[in-house]
């Protein structure tokens, strides 16, 4: 099970949509080796808002080591200057 929240820490709404996409990986750098477990779509979230969203898969192999990315517009659908803040890292530890 992954839960997570996106925070529109910016001045202005988050208008979308824009894709969030969810991998495997075996390491925490975002390439084309990772495996995508799921894709949704975020409209907007407003200014000091969070959006919550929670998945939960069966049929993996083990995970332990393994990373979680979840991945905001990994596509560059939307334009923006920083993409820094568009990833989280997590490792999963059994």
């Amino acid at each position: 099970m992954v839960k997570f929240s996106l925070a529109n820490i910016g001045e202005a709404t988050a208008h979308g949509p824009f894709p969030v996409s969810i991998f495997l990986s075996n390491d925490n750098i975002f390439d084309t080796q990772d495996q995508l477990i799921k894709t949704f779509t975020i409209n907007r979230i407003k200014k000091n808002q969070k959006k919550s969203r929670e998945i939960k898969r069966k049929g993996l192999p083990p995970l332990d080591g393994k990373f979680i990315l979840i991945v905001i517009d990994p596509a560059g659908v939307v334009q923006e200057k920083n993409l820094t803040g568009n990833m989280i890292v997590q490792q999963i530890l059994g």
